[in-house]
């Protein structure tokens, strides 16, 4: 079966997937976004028809409840905003790094701070490649003039 697009807009088809972590009856869906002259039922199974919905039960008061899927909870979890730069996120890195330095040098606390993960496309290389790390430890070295009981 083809994938269709429900015809909404994109923050409207998130801000209402974010509603579905759970199943929920169709009859709510129109208090959560503006669905025009079309009616909950008819929203849902267009979601359901673009795959971001599926249904999960209709009660014995034949209320239909529907779910997310995969796809819908991926929807639910977008961010549309423009992705940073790879020089935004160095100096971010690197300012995080420095923190946690500035953090071990602090006797004050009891602990120190021993590795910082760091994931995502910010680790792909500059060039083309066929596979780059999807993770990378940074260790801030404990300051080595004093040591924490652990």
């Amino acid at each position: 079966m083809a994938t269709r697009s429900p015809a909404f807009p994109q923050t409207d088809a998130r801000d209402l997937l974010r509603h579905f972590d759970d199943a929920q009856p169709e009859d709510l869906i129109g208090s959560w976004i503006d669905i025009d002259s079309r009616t909950g039922a008819q929203v849902a199974r267009a979601f359901e028809d673009a795959g971001y919905l599926q249904l999960h039960s209709v009660d014995g008061h034949g209320e239909t409840w529907w779910e997310s899927t995969i796809k819908g909870g991926a929807l639910a979890q977008a961010s549309f905003n423009r992705p940073i730069t790879r020089a935004t996120a160095e100096r971010l890195l690197a300012g995080v790094i420095d923190r946690a330095k500035r953090f071990n040098a602090d006797e004050s606390h009891l602990t120190d701070i021993t590795e910082l993960v760091v994931f995502g496309s910010c680790l792909r290389p500059r060039r083309a490649t066929p596979w780059w790390p999807r993770s990378r430890s940074f260790l801030a070295q404990p300051d080595p003039r004093h040591h924490r009981a652990g």
